[in-house]
């Protein structure tokens, strides 16, 4: 009697609650995530190109207000890039094609895109990846310039394309970065041997191409620069790379033997992790480390993410070691702009832990900063198979902030079912919410993939300006489980999407609703003891409403 009590208090108090993030059901394609017209998925769009293996690398926001996923879609007849384009809200737009989808083909079996950035504000989109020429046995790197129709760019190298030869065996762009001059800063991973495990068989690249397409040789040596972590180690992969205000060039990745995913910490592989600044001609930065290389002293690891604030300070995430194979730990840290720890950073430049999300450990792999907050972009299962995806977020000073999601983690294990993700970006939407995007397995194939999730406010009728206000009225209420009435305030003549919040802005139930008449029946059955904020939605209209749940 007492906890029924405690609960009826809480629901007096409920209009002074908030919940911080819920996945923004204003977003997306519901349908569209498990393919079935009839069951809804909030907050998240899927793209499938017709039965083909489909792989997001990047979000764009054009300033047109729309979205474009860019990636490649794979099949039997081969790989070729692959652009989504969809409406603010997440819907596709039709306009570009079935879907939203624009597959483009540059005359290649294998035209693949690994990155893709929006060039200037002319609407155009960059993308880089690979390609194998005809008669060659090599990847050799591809970049092309397309509108935001798919259409090439015909001042772009040869009719919206280029493909550049390196001395490596292979070669590909995995991340790219479109200069205020109009030239092109690329980067991705060159491999020199034969197969993976050969001494010294990787080694980082950057590259600079001018506004027509040409290879700019006033950048670094003949136009590129090559960068290994670690000479006793076999393959140096990059992983991430940014641009501080003055145009310097961060980067980072991880040190491997063999090859891709595996630290073996021996005397001839340390994978200590390294910090790379070089200027904007592709020279180290002798002001940052030792000669442009600062050594970070947390055992093996492989940064995934960096982040330069405005005042030069240098955030990195990934996931670090502590000399044995199996024992990893998630690691934030931050630099000074010299390259020295930051030590007013959780008192001493770094944050380690085992910080567990759902199956397994927390692998930050992207990360943004909204106001006073950094968000990072994490799977669990640290090192591949990642059952779920989300959102972890720090405070400034490098504290986990456990007033976010559960103990510092938004993930979806209420809101999307166990699967296999990949997740390559976070986008923050001003203060009001985080875009994730990358791709995800269903039934063993691979779909492109943007979610939501809100940040700034409530779940309540304001979030939906386009719909119209919806009142209704649940009976029992306060329940004592099972199935409770819906009855509404006004016709409908659809089905309702109901969804059923805890306290903490945790999605916990998302059912369709059949309504008849005005009324309408939700199963709540499972739900412990607890006040819950339920919504209902449909194409037109939207509402809320408060749910007590006794036993």
């Amino acid at each position: 009697m007492k906890h029924f009590a405690a609960i009826l208090l809480l629901w007096a108090l409920m209009p002074c609650l908030s919940l911080a993030q819920v996945p923004d059901s204003s977003f997306g394609e519901p349908t569209s995530y498990i393919g079935l017209p009839d069951v809804f998925v909030p907050a998240i769009t899927g793209c499938e190109f017709n039965g083909r293996e489909d792989r997001c690398f990047a979000a764009l926001f054009p300033q047109s207000g729309k979205i474009i996923l860019a990636g490649y879609t794979e099949g039997p007849d081969g790989t070729d890039l692959a652009l989504v384009r969809l409406l603010s809200d997440g819907r596709f737009d039709t306009l570009a094609g079935p879907e939203g989808q624009m597959r483009i083909d540059l005359g290649y079996p294998n035209d693949s895109c690994l990155a893709a950035v929006l060039y200037g504000t002319s609407g155009l989109i960059a993308v880089g990846g690979c390609a194998r020429p005809p008669g060659q046995d090599g990847l050799v790197l591809l970049v092309a310039r397309v509108d935001s129709d798919g259409r090439p760019d015909t001042t772009f190298g040869n009719n919206g394309h280029v493909l550049v030869d390196l001395p490596t065996k292979n070669e590909m762009v995995t991340k790219m970065v479109a200069l205020p001059d109009g030239r092109l800063l690329l980067a991705g991973n060159a491999f020199f041997g034969n197969e993976y495990w050969y001494p010294d068989s990787t080694a980082a690249f950057v590259g600079r191409l001018l506004p027509d397409g040409r290879v700019d040789s006033s950048f670094g040596t003949n136009g590129f620069l090559y960068q290994r972590y670690e000479y006793r180690c076999k393959a140096s992969l990059l992983s991430a790379l940014v641009l501080d205000q003055q145009g310097r060039i961060v980067l980072s990745g991880a040190s491997y033997s063999p090859y891709p995913n595996y630290f073996n910490y021996d005397q001839e592989c340390t994978h200590l992790m390294r910090v790379y600044r070089y200027l904007p001609d592709g020279q180290p930065d002798p002001s940052f480390g030792v000669e442009g290389v600062s050594v970070l002293p947390f055992s093996k690891g492989r940064v995934n993410a960096i982040h330069i604030a405005e005042d030069g300070r240098i955030l990195i995430a990934g996931i670090i070691g502590n000399g044995i194979v199996q024992d990893l730990f998630t690691f934030v840290a931050r630099l000074l702009p010299d390259g020295s720890p930051d030590v007013s950073f959780n008192g001493d430049g770094l944050y380690r832990d085992e910080l567990y999300a759902i199956s397994g450990l927390t692998e930050p792999v992207s990360i943004v900063k909204v106001e006073k907050h950094y968000y990072f972009g994490v799977v669990d299962e640290a090192g591949g198979g990642h059952s779920y995806f989300g959102l972890m977020r720090f405070t400034e000073d490098g504290r986990l902030d456990s007033l976010f999601g559960n103990g510092g983690l938004f993930m979806t294990k209420a809101w999307l079912q166990p699967g296999l993700y990949e997740v390559n970006q976070i986008h923050a939407d001003g203060t009001q919410g985080i875009y994730i995007s990358g791709y995800y397995s269903k039934l063993s194939q691979d779909n492109m993939m943007i979610a939501k999730v809100r940040l700034d406010k409530t779940t309540t009728s304001s979030d939906w300006p386009e719909r119209g206000r919806l009142a209704f009225g649940v009976y029992p209420n306060p329940s004592q489980g099972g199935r409770v009435g819906l009855r509404l305030g006004s016709p409908v003549s659809e089905d309702l999407l109901a969804q059923v919040y805890d306290m903490h802005g945790r999605l916990l139930l998302s059912r369709t609703v059949t309504v008849a008449e005005g009324l309408g029946v939700l199963d709540l059955a499972g739900l412990p003891a607890g006040v819950y904020a339920l919504t209902v939605v449909g194409k037109q209209v939207f509402g809320t409403e408060r749910v007590v749940v006794g036993r």
